[in-house]
């Protein structure tokens, strides 16, 4: 539960003041054309309670930039009196014609829960006290960033609609308790919000399934997405998601791939695919460009050879079955056939034969008595399967049924112990028995020669990091007729492979804090990633996170805001697999925590046009050091965009690809050594 709010916040606020786990409230804002919007949500269920009680103040601080500080203009309080939840009366009845309250009725059951509130007096008790806490908790978050109207309920909202076009503010909301716990973000109103496209929209089919997936725009403020589905590329789109999609676990709020999977309704068909993001404040991004997609399944089961037989003593008719699954997936069969079990085998068709043929005449001149043939079916993906041996004599037989596994076990010393029933026929001669990884994959012989008995012994390498293996037998008469593969059985494997460590790829200093890149061990069987710190002035390490599910497995980032200005930190990664076994390899980072300092800024920007030189002059001022600055430009009024970079040495740059008659509006933003960026300077406008 507490995993899920920590990526709630982070997926919405990450460029917000916010410190997880602590007692703290994050905030974001939205630019529109006529207002400021403002929404916040507590970190935990005490300061959400707190805020129900107590409310919330909102103040206002107009601020600019003057010789690279910045310098106070106005401050307002904007709220008269603590800003508070509706009643609960107003809750309930503003909810039934407004679906759009409906989730802030959370207020109510969270109010009623405290005012009936009993000491716990137990472990036990205390334990799902804060698990009904935390899930009330999660709710408010949810019902907050789904809608407005439910988190103005809530008193987690607030519309500034005195902000004037062009000012910068510096927004503060402040939990009206003893600790005062505040959030701040600085909002532009001269740069309205976009949002942007998501990009990376694209796919690849799995079995009966296609696997959707797209990057999320860093600080996009997104949280969740719908998925639209149509049988027609113009015609209507359907949501394929009954709520908003918010992702996987392991999203953090740098770039990350968004994976979704849908199952196909119908296979080999097509259909068509979008995808539209949605913000805290109830903002639609566009839709992205429509996907194709053709509805395959991966062939499940190879194809079983059911007669063989010379009705000439000449040739030999082979007819086959197929699961009733893989019908619409075959593409084609081909027949193979060699003159002993294990020999050689050639192909018998010179064309690929049809996948809605289960039948194939072998009318190969001088063939042998005795024939042993193989078909193999192909899919849509170019998978293929292949049946097992089949005897084809130019004299008919009958196969005895296939044997029944009865018992199989794998000891601590890897040596596997099979034994099955034996046949009621008569004529048996022996067995043969096979082995896979996959079940939907072709087994491998593990016998040499046909075995009398019914049990078989053999040993195994446990190193080799496999789970479970599945084993199967095949029943063979006195003229070498074999039976249908026995049901495959499965026999788990003890571990003893520790798992592979995780290795950290990448790290970042900024001032907000520590970034940690790392790339997942490849282990199948990882239960826990673990990551580890200690400071220069610690003894011991101390857990940062431990992660779990697809965390665990898929995760590649943390931040850690927990840092203090120019201290030194080491880092570790741990993986612990399902049995308890953990990585021996380690990898330690020794990173220190720049200057916490948030608003560095580029002043002092000038533009000189000359026509006869053709080009427009750029200068300014920077009093840090820095890594480069980005120029941005637009034309003609338009919102600045990135136009080039220049090294941090320059403190000038000359702009040559002009058009007469054109307005340009110019902007630098500087890019700091330790990774940040700077706030962005005042726009200036030049008429070339």
């Amino acid at each position: 539960m507490k995993k899920l709010i920590g990526v709630l916040l982070l997926l919405v606020f990450a460029s917000a003041s916010f410190a997880q786990g602590l007692d703290s409230i994050g905030l974001i804002s939205n630019v529109s054309a006529d207002k400021v919007q403002l929404k916040w949500l507590p970190s935990n269920y005490k300061t959400w309670v707190e805020g129900i009680n107590n409310g919330y103040m909102i103040e206002r601080t107009e601020v600019k930039a003057v010789n690279g500080k910045w310098v106070i203009v106005q401050k307002e309080t904007l709220t008269a009196e603590p800003l508070k939840p509706w009643s609960s009366e107003r809750i309930t009845e503003e909810a039934k014609t407004n679906r759009d309250v409906e989730n802030a009725k959370i207020v109510i059951a969270t109010r009623i829960m405290e005012e009936n509130a009993k000491p716990a007096t137990s472990l036990s008790a205390t334990s799902e006290l804060q698990s009904q806490k935390d899930y009330l908790h999660v709710i408010s978050l949810l019902g907050s960033l789904l809608k407005n109207k439910s988190s103005e309920a809530m008193g987690l909202y607030y519309e500034d609609k005195t902000a004037i076009t062009g000012k910068i503010y510096f927004y503060e909301v402040t939990l009206n308790n003893a600790k005062k716990i505040k959030a701040r973000t600085v909002v532009n109103t001269g740069v309205p919000e976009v949002l942007p496209k998501v990009l990376g929209f694209d796919y690849k089919n799995t079995d009966k399934s296609v696997e959707l997936y797209w990057i999320q725009p860093k600080y996009s403020g997104y949280f969740a997405y719908n998925i639209y589905r149509s049988t027609s590329k113009g015609g209507t789109f359907e949501k394929v998601n009954k709520d908003p999609y918010i992702g996987e676990v392991a999203i953090t709020a740098d770039e990350k791939r968004i994976r979704y999977i849908d199952s196909f309704p119908e296979m080999n068909k097509t259909y068509y695919y979008k995808v539209q993001a949605i913000n805290g404040f109830e903002k639609l991004s566009p839709f992205t460009e429509v996907l194709t997609v053709k509805s395959y399944a991966f062939l499940s089961a190879a194809p079983t050879i059911t007669s063989s037989f010379s009705p000439d003593n000449s040739a030999i008719e082979l007819e086959w079955i197929v699961p009733p699954a893989d019908v619409e997936s075959i593409t084609s069969f081909s027949v193979w056939t060699a003159n002993e079990p294990l020999g050689p085998m050639t192909k018998v068709n010179t064309k690929p034969i049809d996948g809605k043929i289960y039948k194939y005449v072998d009318q190969t001149p001088g063939k042998a008595v005795f024939n042993y043939y193989r078909v193999c079916s192909y899919g849509y993906f170019k998978d293929s399967i292949c049946s097992l041996v089949k005897e084809g004599f130019l004299v008919d037989s009958i196969p005895p049924a296939p044997p029944t596994i009865v018992t199989g076990i794998c000891d601590t010393n890897g040596v596997v112990t099979l034994h099955w029933k034996k046949s009621k026929e008569k004529d048996i001669y022996g067995y043969r028995v096979y082995r896979t990884f996959y079940k939907h994959h072709e087994p491998i012989r593990r016998t040499d020669t046909t075995i009398f008995d019914t049990t078989f012994v053999e040993t195994v390498d446990l190193k080799a990091g496999w789970k479970k293996m599945y084993y199967a037998v095949v029943a063979v008469d006195q003229v070498y007729n074999a039976s249908y593969i026995s049901p495959y059985f499965e026999v788990p494997l003890p571990d003893k492979i520790p798992p592979i460590n995780g290795i950290f790829t990448n790290y970042e200093a900024t001032y907000s804090g520590i970034l940690l890149e790392w790339k997942p061990s490849p282990s199948k069987d990882v239960k826990y990633t673990y990551i580890y710190k200690k400071s220069e002035f610690d003894f011991q390490w101390v857990p940062v996170a431990k992660l779990t599910g697809t965390d665990a497995l898929q995760r590649t980032k943390l931040r850690d805001t927990l840092t203090q200005s120019n201290v030194w930190y080491e880092y570790r990664l741990v993986v612990e697999d399902s049995s308890g076994l953990q990585s021996k390899d380690e990898q330690r980072l020794r990173i220190q925590q720049p200057e916490k300092d948030p608003f560095p800024v580029v002043t002092n920007l000038r533009a000189v046009m000359s026509r006869e030189n053709k080009m427009v002059k750029l200068s300014w001022d920077f009093n840090k050091p820095a890594k480069g600055f980005k120029i941005m430009r637009s034309q003609n009024g338009a919102q600045v965009e990135t136009y080039e970079f220049v090294a941090g040495t320059k403190r000038e740059y000359y702009d040559t690809w002009l058009t007469t008659n054109t307005e340009y509006s110019y902007a630098i933003i500087a890019e700091l050594p330790d990774g940040r960026i700077s706030v962005m300077s005042t726009v200036i406008k030049v008429k070339y």
